[in-house]
C-alpha cells in the first residue's frame, strides 16, 4: 500500500495581534507546531483536518482528497514526525523538512 502524505509549503499565521510575520527566532517552533499538529489529524483519521494543512493547488492535493477517506477505512495507518530540519525563510514563506514514518 501506498501512502502519500502531503508537506506543508508555508506558514501564513501571526505571532500576535497587530503582527504579519513570525519573529526569525519563532518561525522554526512554529512551523514545527503545524506538522505535529497535520500529523495528530492524520492520526485521528481527520481528513478535513489533515487536508486543511495541505497547499491546495499542489499537483498532489486532488489525489490526496479522493484516497484519503479509503486510506482511513481500510488501514490503520498512524504517523509518527522522526526528523525535522529548518530550512530558512524568504520575504514569503517559511520552509522545513519534515521525515515522517507512516505505518499501517
Amino acid at each position: 500500500m501506498q501512502i502519500r502524505f502531503i508537506a506543508i509549503a508555508a506558514l501564513l499565521s501571526a505571532v500576535a495581534p497587530g503582527t504579519t510575520a513570525l519573529a526569525d527566532d519563532a518561525l522554526p517552533s512554529a512551523l514545527e507546531k503545524v506538522s505535529k499538529d497535520q500529523i495528530a489529524a492524520f492520526n485521528r483519521e481527520d481528513a478535513a483536518a489533515t487536508l486543511g494543512f495541505a497547499y491546495t493547488k499542489s499537483p498532489a492535493y486532488d489525489t490526496a482528497k479522493a484516497e484519503l477517506p479509503a486510506l482511513f477505512e481500510e488501514a490503520n495507518a498512524k504517523a509518527e514526525q522522526v526528523g525535522f530540519q529548518y530550512v530558512g525563510h524568504d520575504d514569503e514563506f517559511a520552509v522545513a523538512r519534515v521525515k515522517v514514518k507512516v505505518t499501517a
